[in-house]
């Protein structure tokens, strides 16, 4: 069942938002639009998921349909540019193969579109990571990736830190020491876009 959230008219044509999970999207979209655009979910989805999303926007797409997904390239990003930067990247990258989150999301993508998608293309992007309020014209500022990764806190405790901190408060210690540091050394990482097409 979806919720849905809003209705409104852009030059004349109407549209609407709705709300629903990308691993259970509504069967009467079958063959429906022509073009999906999906970004940003490397933590919300493990390897199955990922597979059953992929699946269902196939499914919506009508033939010659294009998906696109635009996701964080984890393996490339080299966010350690001192010591607290360094140790959360460190705490991450032991993190996420635990949690079930794919570090090589873009090879393991790859390998599901090939199941039914034709014309695959991918496209990797440097986005800068770090530096004050200026504006950036790609990449996330200090305090966007702190708030990225202060979201992780949940998960970071529930696996005891992973041996990196004890306590909320030493996480949290941990991310406004990184923060500063990407302050004053910029850094930088990759994002991944891929396109593909139902035939």
């Amino acid at each position: 069942m979806h919720r849905y959230l809003r209705q409104a008219v852009y030059e004349g044509i109407p549209f609407h938002f709705s709300l629903h999970s990308v691993t259970d999207l509504p069967s009467e979209w079958n063959d429906t639009f022509s073009y999906a655009h999906q970004r940003l979910l490397v933590l919300a989805l493990d390897k199955t998921l990922w597979r059953q999303a992929v699946n269902e926007i196939f499914r919506v797409l009508k033939p010659g349909g294009w998906i696109e997904l635009v996701e964080m390239d984890f393996q490339s990003y080299q966010i350690g540019v001192g010591p607290y930067s360094s140790k959360l990247q460190s705490l991450i990258l032991k993190m996420f193969p635990e949690k079930g989150y794919l570090l090589n999301l873009a090879e393991n993508l790859l390998s599901i579109l090939k199941n039914g998608f034709v014309n695959i293309q991918v496209e990797m992007r440097q986005v800068r990571v770090g530096g004050g309020e200026e504006a950036m014209e790609c990449g996330y500022k200090s305090k966007e990736m702190a708030t990225f990764v202060r979201a992780l806190k949940r998960d970071v405790m529930i696996g005891n830190g992973y041996g990196f901190v004890e306590t909320e408060e030493e996480y949290e210690e941990l991310v406004r020491g990184a923060e500063k540091e990407w302050n004053d050394h910029p850094c930088q990482g990759s994002l991944f876009v891929i396109v593909a097409q139902k035939p």
